[in-house]
């Protein structure tokens, strides 16, 4: 007779997909009596040896993550980080869950959040390949190299057959300038799937990256083969083209771009680059860069070359919009600052006027227009005072300039500064400047030296 074994399992079978079951244990007071059949002791009541229990520990089910692997491919990056959230406040130790959220903060540029939960990940399944995958996209987008390229190896290593761990690796290669290395990585995801979308794209930027235009030109070639619908194989191809200096060929691929997709800002900023530079077209310059800004008002280089030819052509708002974008941007230029307080000058707006002047001043002390400019406003304004300090810094650095020297001396005669009036005249004279002769008049009309006759 066979010795039986009665195993009482204790599990819960909710909401569990499929079950690995652990080794089992036994417990220390059961015994297993195997008897043989053919012993000669055999009791006739075997039925009453007691059959020993054997209790299962089954490891706790996960939750289904499928719910946000779907919100990753759908790019919905704020509710998949939402949801694995929830999966990790039920379950603080389930690795894939740590992957998925470092993922969609990846993709929500919050990187060092997105490092810390993939070394958690990794922490708690040292296996778990797709929490390298994402750590390479985190080390690329932190700049660093030797721990980047340590987990693009390992990727690749725990998912030889993974598209995704390819991608990334190659994504970083071409980070690195490691070319050649990412067109392997690319030509491996071929060999998967000769269909991939967008594959000969990354192929062609790497050809581009490197110099080889003519094999990039044929990558992107292949990528419109493949999706006629795509932009971005023909602004690709238009970059190249302005490499080349190709200029009718990279404006035709620009323009087909801007068509797929109308909200390609960067593609009508350098349209309006080739009708503005290469074409000295300058109304199709400005309605290009009037559609970039529109398609991204952040975009400050195209705001930059807006601004003069909008001023060219006289339009006063849009130029004072595109100067107050340019000069409130980080680092602006002081001559762009100086131009939107002049536009204010003209516009008699003479707070705003003082406010931008003094503030190309901040970042160019030595800009004698501004400091010229300024005094022109004070003396307008009759503050005297203010405009004889602002001449005179001005007259300072350029003291060769007879105007100047001449709204110096208009500002002190008004200040009722006679002595300094005169005498900034005479370094006129000093200077080899002569005087113009609606100051002189001025002067003696307002200013006469007392005992002495007018100036001629």
């Amino acid at each position: 007779m066979k010795p039986k074994v009665v195993l009482e399992i204790i599990l819960c079978l909710t909401a569990v997909p499929f079950l690995v079951l652990a080794e089992p244990a036994v417990s220390p007071t059961s015994k297993i009596e195997v008897t043989s059949s053919d012993q000669s002791k055999t009791q006739s009541s075997s039925s009453s040896v007691q059959s020993p229990t054997v209790v299962l520990h089954l490891p706790k089910p996960k939750m289904d993550l499928r719910e946000g692997l779907v919100l990753l491919e759908q790019k919905k990056w704020i509710e998949a980080k939402l949801f694995f959230k929830q999966v990790l406040q039920k379950d603080p130790e389930y690795s894939a869950a740590y992957e998925g959220l470092a993922r969609a903060e990846f993709y929500l540029n919050e990187i060092e959040p997105a490092f810390k939960h993939v070394q958690k990940s990794i922490a708690l399944d040292p296996r778990n390949g797709e929490a390298y995958i994402t750590l390479v996209g985190i080390h690329q987008k932190k700049g660093s190299w030797i721990p980047g390229l340590k987990a693009a190896e390992i990727a690749i290593a725990l998912n030889s057959k993974s598209i995704r761990a390819y991608y990334q690796a190659g994504q970083f290669y071409m980070g690195q300038g490691l070319t050649e290395e990412a067109l392997h990585a690319f030509d491996k995801i071929l060999e998967m799937d000769p269909k991939y979308p967008g594959i000969h794209l990354e192929k062609g930027n790497a050809f581009h990256a490197d110099g080889m235009w003519d094999r990039a030109l044929e990558e992107y070639r292949k990528s419109i083969a493949w999706d006629s619908n795509d932009s971005r194989p023909y602004y690709q191809m238009a970059l190249v083209y302005l490499k080349k200096e190709v200029w009718d060929h990279a404006l035709k691929m620009f323009e087909k771009a801007v068509e797929l997709n109308p909200k390609d800002a960067e593609s009508y900023f350098q349209i309006g680059k080739i009708y503005q530079i290469q074409k000295k077209q300058y109304a199709p310059a400005l309605d290009r860069y009037k559609k970039a800004v529109q398609a991204d008002p952040s975009l400050i280089e195209a705001w930059q070359k807006l601004a003069p030819l909008a001023d060219e052509a006289n339009q006063t708002d849009l130029a004072l919009k595109a100067y107050e974008k340019v000069a409130t941007a980080p680092d602006p230029d002081y001559r762009d600052v100086a131009r939107l307080a002049f536009l204010y000058q003209k516009k008699k707006e003479w707070d705003k006027a003082v406010f931008y002047y003094e503030q190309a001043l901040e970042i160019e002390p030595n800009d004698d227009v501004s400091d010229y400019n300024l005094g022109v406003i004070y003396y307008t304004k009759k503050e005297f005072f203010k405009a004889i300090e602002a001449y005179k810094k001005a007259v300072y650095l350029h003291p060769e300039d007879s105007g100047y020297m001449g709204g110096l001396a208009l500002a002190q005669c008004a200040g009722h500064d006679k002595e300094g009036a005169w005498q900034s005249v005479q370094d006129m004279r000093a200077n080899d400047l002569k005087p113009a002769r609606d100051l002189l008049d001025f002067m003696n009309q307002h200013c006469p030296r007392e005992g002495r006759g007018g100036v001629r």
